[in-house]
């Protein structure tokens, strides 16, 4: 059960994080790495691997169906985030602003913010 739940929490991360065009690209991997394995009968999957993804840019004779492998070429590449530039003029901050930061304060509140009233919560209880 443990194993099941690993294996489906990974296919949904990476089909989340991968674009679908590179897994529909998937048969043509497996495709060619037959046809280099009928060339080469001691070939391993990670020597096919390797040789592909690891050792460069390799222009031989099947450099076309190499680049149809997946995630050797990208195809979304305009696509990016960019940073949002935001530049604040003069006429969007108020004048009195700097008056405002200049006030002395006590604690968090302002002195002016303090009350008269609200210290008569702290008198002690009365008898009646």
């Amino acid at each position: 059960m443990l194993k099941r739940t690993a294996v489906l929490l990974l296919c949904c991360y990476l089909f989340s994080s991968t674009e679908i065009s590179q897994i529909l690209k998937l048969p043509t991997l497996i495709g060619h790495y037959l046809v280099h394995k009928e060339k080469q009968r001691d070939l391993s999957l990670w020597a096919f691997l390797g040789i592909h993804y690891f050792s460069g840019e390799v222009h031989d004779s099947d450099y076309e169906q190499d680049m149809k492998l997946p995630f050797k070429t990208c195809a979304a590449q305009g696509h990016g985030e960019k940073p949002l530039r935001v530049e604040i003029g003069q006429s969007l901050i108020p004048r009195d602003l700097g008056r405002e930061l200049r006030q002395p304060k006590l604690g968090f509140y302002l002195i002016s913010e303090i009350a008269s009233t609200t210290g008569a919560i702290w008198q002690p209880p009365k008898s009646c």
